[in-house]
């Protein structure tokens, strides 16, 4: 029939009972395979199978194919041939299966739905005889890709030649075939099944080596050809409204703990002067014999540090990106695969390989630009840039758009895991004049930077950066040149300025990264998904994605915000075949930001010639999906720089690069991201066709996970209540302090000492107001750090939270019950998940009974939370800390791991502690304080803390008591909601007291007595607690009522209610002004869809490093403002409710010294649900306010300051049989010093023993520590 199609189907669509309709195959996902010619449905997706070429020899390749689509009957069985084996549909795994056990090798895949195959004439013959195979092409001369024949003489091209086990008489072969010469000494570059050769051919001798059995294709060669602080400040997102960059980098780097410490970049170039200034001590000359320019100027974009000159507005004229960053400097006339194999061995001259490599260069202009083998070797070397090693090196391979204009990117920008990095203007106005005026300008002038896109409609480039007239690193421009600035620093243009930029940008994520996940790389999926969903669209650049910006301009600060919450996967999930999918729900953040969503997958190599308009280069597809307010949102489709709902499927799974961006108000409450396998052919991780599967990364950014179940984890430190302050006041450290270490605060004061005045030896009165100073109080042993036997009794009247289920149910457990299923490899951790108790599973009593030191609870912590995989279970950590806890740099790391990937609860009765801890964590989208009064509230914040981690809400009750005949009756009232899903009601009491008659009373439902079996309501009771457990389908809205008939009228009760519920409250936080006198935050409630509020209430209470939270608490109520009121819900005015979506408050915190603040704000919030049902519930709100890292070490320069004193020593403290602390004498005065240097200990020990010990000396003191002992000799 002429109408008849191939199409997919799920199962059930009406097409499969058309009368039509042939069932060809049926999916292990459901969908099934059909060719029909019933009416086109809705939910069908068109198949179109058969290998595709793109249009070769005058469009003649596809008649070519069809005359080709026989039964073989040119070969003998025997015969060996390499053909394309073409499927019905997508790849289903049991078709692997067969063809494998008829030993047909699949070498690549080849689109659609088919497959470059290597076997027996037999085997395909009996291939043929499968349903699921529709021909066999095998490969010819006019099939092949290939370059127009030279013209005349002989021109250099790539040959691309199967492998085979003797190369060396595989290239004499070839060399025998007239007119083809190949280099035999040449470095071969193996690109999987495939060999890259480079030769000389002509007409003749090309049209001869395709007819070579072994020859794929025949490329053309192109040689290699190479394509300041303003433009850091850009790229920082650090300018005002008119796009004028204002402020320092170098101040913004360090307010960021980054500057690319411990990263290494490889410069593919034609060289650079390693001698420059811009590079001392930080780079290794790999080509040492090779200099130029070009290379010099490309390096110190990345990574320079040339600081000493200015221009006219004092910025710096020769800062990189990244400029701790260390470089690997390396020849671009060497193959891709020598190069990158080179980045990730050898090390820098700190020991650190590499991760990134930068090349500036291009090979050769095609518009469209299709994919070739120069675009798979370097697809191949991003999974793995060492292909010999047993172990994969991943490698971020950064490129240059390059400066072609509207003639298209430069080879090899058309390869798909790559970063591509266009041209934007930079703001030097006065020197570039026009090419240089607008930060949101496109550089179009001359040499232009390389339009896109690729030739199957992938988006190219990337990303741009400023790249026209900055300046960097001098070498060879002398006076009179047109770019000369001085010997030192030089002006450039072009792509090749920007894309050094984006590696050093990429240096800096990598270190942050590192920062947060335990010193773990991010791939290059989820760096590049990174830097996509952090640009900035160009206002003059068009809507976005475009063939001239890509995505945008690159922008950290969007990256790295700290107010903004994030959701990272990556590469922790694999799909395996069609109709795989991961789903999350979401919920917006903030409503007034853009959703983001960003997929990325480092797809296998692709096929040659591909990437077409016909043909996609990509191997694996997957899809971006998002669902909100009922509407499907597909990756890539874009209106006016936004995605639209409801586009085509067609072009699903085309780029492996996907963005869903959804405008501020577009969609609210939750939402569902799915990302889902289309195809699935080839193994992500070696690139061969044996076990089909691929990875992703994926970044979400302005949302949470909205999950239904939760892991909580909950560790208690055995010195939380000790009286035990820090020896030096505010310092936590477990040993040395390592506060220095952790700013980088030599090399940042280097930097500094490089514009500033060197600092000036301490004065006599200086000298003089340190010995006046109050003493340091001193330590005690750890044995007497142990938790106070009274805090333990106290909490035998709490309850343990050991379980939460799939709605989020709390399951109590008494003490006896978590006593026994007690297990030494998992003491003092709860685990709240799954739906079971866990044998880790710990009452909260006997968790603080026998506490866990909290570098020990942390070290399991990491054991256990791994990637967290699909995030498909919310995961929360619980720590109670106090005044005897110390840290070490490692537990911060963990610290900011946990807060990273999941959320971190900090609580302590020690304010100074956990402002000690949150500025040190320095991370605050998921870290959370809370502050306890004294030590008899622990236990019940911490099982309320524990409730709300799971995402439980508190409900408001009120109480109310009577006396009928001599019953003494309490009713305990509070609201449910229509959104409400699970409610639990605790009932709390002394041992030895009689449990009371209770009834439960629900609007419109039965009664509950205790003894009553109720369908949805579960009763558990214990020898001091009651507990009732409602799920949806027992919860009517409205006031409920619990009635409790005491036994006595002295008998007491603790009654706490949860709900679990879809109101959706959020709170947000936004800073509104921050000076030394006072701090302003406005905090914003929101709801869910119909949900209105008139109501806040609290009482924040100020956690800050230098002062107690009594001294500072505040009595005084926070008030709330209405913002944005919906139409037809305000009240008149005389009337004192106002009902509002948001509600808003301004909170005022005067702080009294510098350092981090908290604010632990509980809040009563009052609203309604949309049918008008009133609630009161408690969300509990972490105010924080981080102060900047460089404000930071600019108090640890004050206290860190070397002077020297004379002094003789007249005791010493020891711990562990170790010195840590030397008394002092000079007059009248005594002075204790900490000694935290072992060799410095190892050395007092000598010195204790010599006769003059008790001799004055010269001492050397920074802060309150010994530096070094000096006596004068005779």
């Amino acid at each position: 029939m002429s109408d008849e199609r191939t199409v997919l189907v799920p199962s059930n669509c009406e097409i499969l009972s058309h009368a039509s309709t042939e069932i060809l195959h049926t999916y292990r996902n459901g969908e099934v395979l059909v060719r029909t010619a019933a009416p086109i449905d809705s939910t069908e997706t068109l198949i179109n199978s058969g290998v595709c070429l793109d249009s070769r020899l005058d469009g003649q390749t596809n008649r070519l194919l069809e005359s080709s689509r026989s039964p073989l009957d040119a070969f003998s069985d025997r015969d060996i041939i390499t053909a394309y084996l073409e499927l019905i549909g997508p790849l289903d795994p049991d078709w692997l299966l067969i063809l494998q056990q008829l030993e047909i090798e699949l070498l690549q895949f080849q689109p659609e739905h088919s497959f470059l195959s290597r076997g027996s004439v037999q085997a395909f013959r009996q291939a043929l005889k499968q349903y699921f195979v529709i021909g066999v092409v095998p490969i010819s001369a006019e099939t092949k890709p290939q370059p127009p024949a030279p013209e005349s003489g002989e021109e250099e091209v790539w040959i691309v030649v199967q492998d085979q086990p003797d190369r060396t008489a595989l290239i004499q072969e070839l060399n025998s075939i007239p007119e083809v010469s190949i280099d035999p000494n040449q470095p071969i570059e193996s690109v999987g099944f495939y060999l890259r050769l480079r030769g000389r051919v002509s007409a003749q001798g090309q049209a001869a080596l395709l007819q070579h059995p072994h020859v794929l294709a025949v490329e053309p060669y192109s040689p290699v050809q190479p394509e300041d602080e303003v433009a850091g400040l850009i790229l920082a997102g650090q300018y005002n409204s008119l796009g004028q960059p204002q402020g320092s980098y170098l101040r913004w780097l360090e307010d960021h703990g980054i500057n690319g410490a411990g990263v290494t970049i490889g410069i593919v170039d034609a060289g650079v002067e390693a001698n420059h200034p811009a590079f001392t001590g930080r780079i290794k000359q790999l080509n040492p014999d090779r200099k130029s320019w070009h290379g010099t100027f490309v390096a110190g974009h990345a990574a320079g540090c040339y600081l000493e000159e200015k221009d006219s507005n004092q910025f710096i004229y020769g800062l990189g990106m990244a400029p701790k960053a260390e470089i690997l400097i390396q020849d671009n006339q060497s193959t891709p695969i020598a190069l990158c194999r080179e980045t990730v061995t050898e090390k820098s001259p700190s020991g650190q390989i590499g991760s990134i490599q930068n090349n500036s260069w291009g090979a050769g202009t095609k518009n469209p630009m299709d994919y070739g083998s120069q675009e798979a070797t370097y697809d191949r070397l991003v999974r793995n840039a060492d292909p010999d090693s047993a172990i994969a090196k991943p490698l971020n391979i950064c490129f240059s758009a390059g400066n072609s204009g509207i003639n298209g990117l430069t080879r090899p920008k058309a390869a798909k895991n790559i970063i591509v990095t266009g041209n934007s203007e930079n703001y030097r106005p006065a020197t570039g004049k026009e090419q240089s005026d607008s930060i949101d300008q496109l550089y179009q002038g001359p040499r232009g930077s390389s339009y896109g896109n690729c030739g199957d409609g992938r988006i190219a480039p990337h990303l741009v950066a400023p790249g026209e007239w900055t300046a960097s690193a001098n070498y060879d421009s002398n006076p009179g040149d047109r770019e000369y600035i001085s010997s030192q620093l030089t002006w450039g243009s072009g792509t090749s300025a920007a894309s050094p930029k984006t590696a050093g940008a990429c240096a800096l994520l990598i270190q942050w990264w590192r920062q947060h996940h335990y010193n773990q790389d991010p791939s290059p999926a989820l760096l590049k998904a990174m830097l996509v969903n952090g640009a900035e669209p160009l206002k003059a650049g068009g809507f976005i994605p475009n063939m001239q910006q890509g995505w945008g301009r690159l922008n950290l600060e969007n990256v790295l915000r700290p107010d903004v919450q994030r959701i990272y996967i990556d590469q922790s999930i694999r799909l395996k075949q069609r109709g795989d999918n991961q789903t999350w729900k979401i919920r917006v953040a903030n409503p007034n930001l853009p959703v983001k969503v960003t997929l990325c997958w480092t797809d296998p190599p692709g096929a040659l010639g591909t990437g077409t308009s016909t043909a996609s280069a990509i191997v694996n597809k997957l899809a971006l999906r998002l669902e909100a307010n009922g509407e499907t949102y597909r990756g890539n489709q874009f209106q006016n720089g936004w995605s639209y709902q409801d586009g085509s499927r067609d072009r699903e799974g085309w780029d492996n690069l996907q963005n869903i961006f959804l405008a501020p108000g577009t969609a609210t409450g939750t939402l569902q991201v799915t990302v889902t396998a289309l195809e699935i052919t080839t193994n992500c991780l070696t690139g061969k066709i044996d076990i089909p599967q691929q990875d992703f990364a994926l970044v979400i950014s302005n949302a949470t996970i909205e999950t239904d179940q939760t892991s909580v984890f909950v560790s208690v430190d055995p010195n939380t209540n000790t009286q035990t302050k820090p020896k030096d006041s505010g310092d936590y450290w477990a040993g040395r302090n390592q506060d220095r270490q952790s700013v980088d605060y030599d090399w940042w004061q280097k930097i500094d000492n490089n514009t500033k005045p060197k600092p000036k030896p301490a004065t006599q009165q200086q000298i003089e107001a340190w010995w006046m100073r109050e003493d340091i109080g001193s330590s005690k042993p750890e044995s007497d750090r142990a938790l106070p036997p009274a805090i333990v009794e106290s909490l035998e009247a709490s309850i343990t939270v050991v379980t939460a289920d799939q709605s989020h149910q709390i399951v109590m457990a008494n003490r006896t019950e978590s006593e026994s299923s007690r297990t030494n490899s998992s003491e003092g951790l709860v685990t709240m998940g799954g739906g079971k108790i866990a044998e880790s599973t710990k009452d909260i009593t006997s968790l603080l009974q026998y506490p866990v030191d909290l570098s020990r609870a942390l070290l399991q912590l990491m054991q256990n939370w791994t990637q967290f995989g699909s995030l498909q279970q919310k995961q929360v950590a619980v720590l109670l800390v106090g005044a005897g806890t110390r840290v070490t740099a490692d537990d911060l790391f963990a610290l900011r791991r946990l807060a990273q990937l999941g959320q971190l609860y900090l609580i302590s009765t020690d304010a100074q502690l956990l402002s000690f801890l949150v500025q040190r964590v320095h991370y605050s989208p998921n870290l959370f304080c809370r502050l306890a009064k004294d030590e008899n509230a622990l236990p019940t914040l911490l099982r309320d803390t524990i409730v709300e981690a799971s995402g439980g809400q508190q409900c408001e009750i009120e109480m109310n008591s009577i006396v009928i005949e001599n019953n003494w009756l309490s009713y305990y009232s509070f609201n449910v909601t229509h959104l409400d899903r699970h409610l639990t009601i605790r009932l709390q009491f002394p041992l030895q007291q009689a449990l009371p008659k209770i009834a439960l009373y629900r609007p419109g439902q039965e009664t509950i007595e205790l003894s009553s079996s109720i369908s949805g309501i579960q009763v558990t009771s214990g020898e001091d607690f009651l507990q009732i457990d409602c799920d949806r389908s027992s919860i009517s809205a409205g006031a409920w009522k619990l009635l409790l008939q005491q036994a006595t009228p002295d008998d007491t009760y603790r009654i706490r209610v949860w709900a679990w519920t879809d109101l959706g409250i959020s709170i947000d936080q936004k800073t509104l002004s921050v000076s030394d006198q006072e701090l302003e935050f406005l905090m914003t409630v929101r709801g869910g869809e119909g949900i209105t509020f008139h109501r806040l209430q609290g009482q924040p209470r100020l956690i800050q490093e230098t002062t107690s939270s009594r001294e500072v608490e505040s009595d005084r109520f926070i008030e709330a403002t209405a913002i944005a009121p919906r139409e037809g819900q305000r009240q008149p005015e005389s009337s004192r409710t106002v009902n509002a979506a948001e509600l808003g408050t301004v909170i005022r915190v005067m702080p009294s010294q510098p350092g981090a603040i908290a604010l632990d704000v509980p809040m009563w919030v009052e609203g309604t649900d949309p049918q008008g049902v009133q609630f009161t519930r408690l969300i509990r709100q972490s105010l924080l306010h981080l102060e900047s890292r460089s404000q930071w070490r600019q108090r640890l320069v004050e206290a860190a300051e070397l002077f020297f004193t004379s002094a003789r020593m007249i005791g010493v403290e020891r711990e562990a049989e170790a010195i840590v602390r030397l008394k002092l004498q000079r007059s009248d005065r005594t002075r204790w010093v900490s000694v935290t240097s072992p060799s410095l200990r190892t050395q007092l020990e000598w010195i204790l023993k010599q006769s003059w010990s008790t001799q004055e000396c010269l001492v050397g003191i920074t802060g309150d520590e010994l530096f070094g002992l000096y006596r004068a000799l005779k």
